[in-house]
């Protein structure tokens, strides 16, 4: 969990929960591999923490499913996950944006972005 995470409300996690959630970029070819990453589950256990999914691990999960990837759906699957890590770990930070935009929609600043702000400006 986030160092931040307990500074967030429970009704607005909640709410956020039950309401919100992202329109997706289209993903006009490959969707199949995103869920074959997900199977094999996107990151794995490393000596420090996580890691990439491992191209043992990929070679494994073929072995057990009987798909048989292309050299160069093996390579896109670790880095559809050391993609996925990199992003997990960027969004560990307080007042991290979304990897994506929405147009139209205006981010309003949080009660600690607007009480810093005061601060500064006195």
């Amino acid at each position: 969990m986030p160092d931040w995470a307990g500074d967030v409300p429970e009704s607005t996690v909640e709410a956020l929960r039950e309401t919100y959630m992202p329109e997706m970029p289209p993903l006009e070819e490959g969707g199949y591999l995103v869920g074959y990453l997900l199977e094999i589950g996107p990151v794995q256990a490393s000596g420090m923490g996580q890691g990439p999914i491992s191209h043992e691990s990929i070679l494994a999960w073929q072995a057990l499913t009987g798909i048989e990837l292309e050299p160069w759906e093996s390579r896109l699957l670790r880095r559809l996950s050391s993609e996925y890590l990199s992003e997990s770990n960027r969004a560990q930070k307080l007042g991290c944006e979304p990897p994506w935009k929405i147009e139209g929609i205006k981010r309003e600043p949080t009660a600690l972005q607007v009480s810093m702000r005061a601060l500064i400006e006195k």
